[in-house]
């Protein structure tokens, strides 16, 4: 099936066209059978604007039991025309349409399997839509299956199939009829959306469907707040419209069906470019800690440090606290496991017998070029030794001390530089960053409720001072780690931006490789200020 453009898929529903189509045949195989009757309606805003309906005469036979169930016989097909004799015909009324069937691909098999003798390699459907899949979504629980005739007498439609083409066309065009009329108490009013109706959520999730239809296909962030008011999900997208509709169709967590039905308001924010989105997301979900968010709540306190101690011999893993953080502690780590490995590795520098015996019984005075070169030789003892399991917790805890670095220095460099200007390479947009919070002005958005009787949508568009209120800091506390490391990894150290001024010297610090604790090489196509951090 073809993939739909964005263009196709935002298509009115009231003015796409829909080519409805069924085939009787002698099997069920589109190889060894044949097609022995095609009807086709071609249909618009309700209304019918072409039709099309043929006997067709066929090569091989057809048995009994299918004359039966269809009353088609051998006789009726001798005087019928051929497939490639009405071919044209069929493809004319598919031009720019969306071809539907009960259970669409049955009778696309055939149809082009039959066009492909003639046409080599064509296809009727650039976009297709099936009532059976669209019937089960919108019409679970409320029918015992969903077979056309049992759908058609159900919801007592004006015309009954009896396994003839022409008559299952006119019971499918009812009943596309009456799911789109149903669709759009969920918000469906193009073709996009209408495709997107959830099959796995409840109806009261589903009616937040119509939201969607209220949010820009551009980059943001996004909040989700219940009747109370509580914000309790933060998100960010590259496109916020394709990305709230993802609730309903690809999304499968357990948690998205109780998300929607809670949902009374959605603000967004819409942003230029998607680094700056997951920027402002890292501080919306700092600033109000949404219980639905797994990742980026962690306060600073809860960050992990390892303590160099030359009194046990032993590193501690510490909180964050009040007091300096200076050369005596390597982080910060985003796990206690994560710190306890790096502690491990650093003891294991100091062990008795370990061969190296500079700076021993004192490593509060380490620094990262000493520890590499201690862990370099560590290992070669271990691996001498056949010591691999201890030699895999080395490289391990070097690994994370690595990491901790790299991040600790980006940090640093942020808080300590007043201003650092920065500037997007294709579009030429200019970035403030200042003591490691990001400046922006140019931002725009609105909200979005949904009454939770009547199940009318509203909307409001926020004004600049609205905006500079939902997306500022937090006013006290500690500064977000998760939002200056974010600004980092995806804006300064990003190749797609340069920057053009600070006010103090900077040293950008590079990635160190989680083999060795050593600068990797640089390639010239690379930036030339900075090997984005892992």
């Amino acid at each position: 099936m073809h993939q739909m453009t964005l263009a196709e898929e935002a298509r009115d529903l009231f003015n796409t066209k829909f080519l409805v189509i069924d085939v009787e045949t002698t099997g069920t195989s589109p190889i060894t059978d044949e097609i022995t009757e095609i009807a086709a309606i071609l249909v618009r805003g309700g209304k019918i604007i072409d039709s099309f309906e043929t006997l067709l005469s066929i090569e091989g036979s057809i048995s009994s039991e299918i004359s039966v169930m269809t009353g088609i016989y051998p006789s009726m097909l001798k005087s019928a025309p051929k497939f490639v004799d009405v071919a044209s015909r069929l493809v004319d009324m598919a031009e720019g349409a969306v071809v539907v069937g009960h259970n669409i691909r049955f009778d696309l098999s055939f149809i082009d399997c039959a066009l492909g003798k003639i046409y080599s390699g064509y296809h009727l459907a650039d976009a297709t839509l099936d009532t059976v899949t669209l019937s089960r979504k919108l019409l679970r629980g409320q029918v015992s299956n969903f077979k056309l005739g049992t759908l058609a007498a159900s919801l007592k439609l004006d015309n009954q199939p009896c396994h003839r083409a022409m008559a299952d066309v006119r019971a499918t065009v009812d009943l596309l009829h009456y799911l789109i009329d149903l669709s759009s108490s969920y918000g469906s009013h193009d073709l996009g959306s209408l495709l997107d109706i959830p099959s796995n959520t409840t109806p009261q999730a589903k009616s937040k469907l119509k939201i969607s239809n209220y949010l820009p296909r551009l980059p943001g962030i996004y909040m989700m707040a219940d009747l109370t008011g509580e914000i309790y999900y933060v998100g960010k997208a590259s496109d916020l419209n394709s990305r709230f509709r993802s609730y309903f169709s690809s999304d499968t967590r357990r948690k998205v069906d109780p998300m929607l039905r809670r949902l009374s308001r959605l603000t967004y924010v819409v942003t230029q470019f998607d680094e700056v989105a997951e920027v402002l997301e890292a501080r919306l979900i700092s600033k109000y800690q949404p219980r639905q968010n797994s990742i980026g709540k962690k306060d600073p306190r809860n960050f992990r440090y390892v303590e160099l101690s030359n009194k046990s011999k032993a590193s501690k893993v510490v909180r964050f606290t009040d007091g300096i953080i200076d050369e005596r502690f390597f982080g910060p780590f985003r796990s206690s496991k994560s710190a306890s490995d790096a502690a491990r590795c650093i003891d294991m520098c100091y062990t008795n017998d370990f061969s190296d015996h500079s700076h021993e019984g004192d490593p509060t005075s380490i620094t990262l070029k000493e520890l590499t070169t201690r862990v370099e030789r560590r290992l070669e003892d271990l691996v001498r030794q056949q010591r691999f399991e201890e030699a895999c917790l080395l490289r391990d805890g070097a690994t994370m001390i690595a990491h901790a670095s790299v991040r600790r220095a980006a940090i640093d460099l942020l808080r300590q530089t007043e201003s650092l200007l920065l500037s997007h390479r294709d579009s030429g947009e200019i970035f403030e960053v200042r003591r490691g919070l990001l400046e922006i002005s140019t931002l725009s958005g609105g909200e979005i409720s949904i009454h939770p009787t009547f199940n009318t949508v509203s909307t409001y568009k926020l004004d600049p001072n609205q905006i500079s209120e939902i997306t500022s800091p937090k006013v006290s506390g500690l500064k977000s780690i998760e939002e200056e490391w974010t600004l980092w990894r995806r804006l300064v150290s990003n190749p797609n931006f340069e920057v053009l001024e600070a006010t103090q010297e900077v040293s950008l610090p590079i990635s160190l490789s989680h083999r060795n604790l050593k600068p990797r090489d640089r390639s010239v196509t690379e930036s030339p200020l900075v090997e984005r951090a892992s």
